[in-house]
């Protein structure tokens, strides 16, 4: 299915930019993820296990 009017080609690039957000939200989210994460795992290496109880 393709789009062949100027409505529907509209509408392709409205939900193209909308997948392109979220992605780049979902991005950000596991960035902020893995460096908490690594913080955590850094934290547990140097200090044990019950540095932040």
């Amino acid at each position: 299915m393709a789009a062949e009017t100027v409505d529907e080609l509209l509408m392709a690039g409205k939900l193209g930019i909308a997948a392109d957000l979220v992605t780049t939200v979902a991005g950000v989210l596991a960035l902020l993820f893995v460096r908490r994460l690594t913080a955590m795992q850094n934290t547990m290496a140097t200090e044990g296990p019950y540095a932040r109880a």
